[in-house]
């Protein structure tokens, strides 16, 4: 009775038939989809990068974001049909878009392609870091340390002390930057890091007694 049973179930069980020509349609609407995904995604980036570069980074991401509804748009222009795509097929684009879209903006926005930060800077008094605006150190020699990084290279460190005009601090090797000056009275110190596309970063400070 079982073997009777079984052998009824698997006569009743049938494989549905495979539509060759639909699955063909479908795999090519698909890279057609991806592709048009990737182009929007560079044009995207490109927007991006220009209202980062006109300081608006905040306008720059929500502008990417927004981009993103053209996908319901931009296949009928090239001819591609959607009608048989199902919402997880749009999720997946949509989020094929969006990490295309964050990683090729962050690309050009760093060394090679661009450069749009400042360089780093750490300033030391005497071997004590400058964390304030105001620092005790006696009348005498002083002497004044800074650590300049930067992604693309820094070009040059210059020490301003008082109302003198601004000098070149020495480079000690690797990040390293050097200057010693006498101190008779309260006076200010500025140091500027320049990095080679001319983008400036400076600390100042108070040297009293």
């Amino acid at each position: 009775m079982a073997k009777k049973r079984r052998k009824e179930e698997e006569e009743e069980f049938q494989l549905p038939e495979f539509d060759e020509k639909q699955f063909l349609e479908k795999e090519i609407t698909g890279a057609k989809m991806i592709l048009l995904v990737v182009l929007l995604a560079i044009v995207a980036a490109i927007v991006s990068y220009f209202l980062t570069l006109a300081g608006i980074v905040v306008v720059a991401f929500f502008a990417g974001l927004a981009l993103v509804l053209l996908l319901k748009y931009i296949p009928k222009v090239f001819s591609i049909s959607t009608d048989k795509l199902e919402r997880k097929d749009w999720l997946g684009y949509g989020s094929t878009y969006f990490f295309a879209w964050i990683a090729i903006w962050v690309l050009v926005m760093n060394v090679p392609f661009s450069d749009v930060t400042p360089p780093g800077l750490v300033m030391f008094v005497n071997d004590r870091q400058v964390v304030s605006d105001q620092m005790n150190v006696p009348n005498g020699p002083v002497n004044v340390t800074a650590k300049a990084t930067d992604n693309a290279g820094v070009n040059v460190v210059l020490i301003q002390v008082g109302t003198a005009s601004q000098v070149n601090m020495s480079p000690q090797g690797g990040d390293i930057w050097f200057f010693q000056f006498t101190k008779t009275e309260n006076i200010f110190i500025t140091v500027t890091a320049e990095d080679v596309n001319g983008h400036t970063t400076s600390v100042t400070v108070l040297v009293a007694t």
